[in-house]
């Protein structure tokens, strides 16, 4: 059964309000929220090199994520778990976020210096 987990450092940026839109209508990310997604993305890539076999979840998983703000700001829980799920898409971790079949978010006291997420996946038995 495989087994993997990671942290994202810092405060997480939301994915669905960093969606902009041009006058025809074509769809892009905010450049400020790109940049974070692919810093996280690389750091993503180099964990999964790092495991040796290399590693995708491609059958039901479960999903574990201890969060950590930075500040006593109000966040937009859905849109944090869109950050994570498109950025876990991104680094070839799972295949496809419908996946995830089992999700348990547990929220810590602020935290400045140790602001993010932990995240842990296991894949379930068939």
């Amino acid at each position: 059964m495989k087994k993997f987990e990671f942290k994202i450092h810092g405060q997480i940026k939301g994915g669905k309000n960093n969606i902009c839109m041009t006058r025809t209508g074509h769809r892009y990310p905010n450049p400020k929220w790109a940049a974070w997604r692919d810093d996280v993305v690389s750091e993503l890539n180099d964990l999964i090199c790092a495991t040796d076999i290399g590693i995708q979840f491609d059958k039901p998983v479960s999903m574990r994520v201890v969060y950590t703000s930075a500040d006593l700001k109000r966040r937009d829980l859905p849109a944090i778990l869109d950050s994570i799920f498109h950025c876990m898409e991104k680094a070839g971790l799972i295949t496809d976020d419908f996946l995830v079949k089992d999700l348990v978010w547990e929220s810590r006291p602020k935290d400045k210096e140790n602001a993010g997420a932990k995240i842990f996946l296991e894949e379930l038995e068939a």
